[in-house]
């Protein structure tokens, strides 16, 4: 359980800083006259809920294939010692 916590983390925030560096090479391009200027907003935005919604895929696989594999270990070991 506590890998899928840290993988959500990881995840989320691998999410956040590419989002980041996007921002700024934005801001960048906008400051040598090359672009039109950009919200941090509309950047961010869609970074922060593309990175919760694949951050609880993952770690709510990760989480989910856990479970079942210390359920069937509960389950063999208690046919085990029947």
């Amino acid at each position: 359980m506590l890998f899928s916590i840290v993988l959500w983390s990881v995840i989320f925030d691998v999410h956040v800083q590419l989002a980041a560096i996007r921002y700024v090479d934005a801001q960048r391009q906008y400051l040598l006259g090359r672009a039109s200027r950009t919200s941090i907003a509309s950047v961010m935005d869609p970074a922060v809920w593309a990175g919760a919604r694949d951050a609880t895929f993952w770690s709510g696989l990760v989480a989910l294939v856990g479970l079942g594999a210390i359920a069937r270990m509960a389950r063999t070991d208690a046919d085990t010692h029947a």
